[in-house]
């Protein structure tokens, strides 16, 4: 199943800022890039709209669906 290869934690997540739940000390210097992942279910016909919210530090790409849904600080293109 997919979901075992996936490590879990809480946000926040980050390195070296004494603010983080789960702390990433491999992060810096070897990759610069963080997929994360949250499941939800939306009962009954799916709302024309939804709220995101989003604390980023750097940037973000959002998917629902194997949509993308949004992007902030993050420049056009494909990842």
């Amino acid at each position: 199943m997919e979901d075992a290869t996936w490590a879990t934690g809480q946000t926040s997540i980050g390195y070296e800022d004494g603010d983080d739940r789960t702390v990433l000390t491999d992060m810096q210097g070897r990759y610069s890039s963080l997929f994360l992942r949250r499941s939800f279910v939306v009962a009954g016909t799916p709302p024309p709209v939804l709220l995101l919210r989003v604390r980023v530090d750097d940037g973000c790409v959002v998917w629902i669906n194997g949509r993308e849904v949004a992007r902030l600080h993050v420049r056009p293109g494909n990842l």
